[in-house]
């Protein structure tokens, strides 16, 4: 299973990331939803852990440009 962690924060976002790949998920992490957008376009994911308060575009609006 692929999972895109997108977080602002970078301890979060290692914090994350690492506990899932320890417990064998893929799991890839970027800090603001711009980044999030352009990492989906190329990439297909399984689930997407999203924060909503995020740079360039917030989760709700990323939200929307996915669906």
């Amino acid at each position: 299973m692929k999972i895109l962690v997108v977080e602002d924060e970078e301890a979060i976002r290692n914090l994350i990331v690492i506990n899932l790949q320890m417990v064998g998920y893929e799991a890839i992490g970027v800090e603001d939803g711009l980044l999030a957008k352009d990492f989906l376009e190329k990439e297909s994911v399984d689930l997407i852990l999203l924060d909503v308060m995020i740079p360039g575009i917030d989760g709700f609006s990323l939200i929307e440009e996915i669906k």
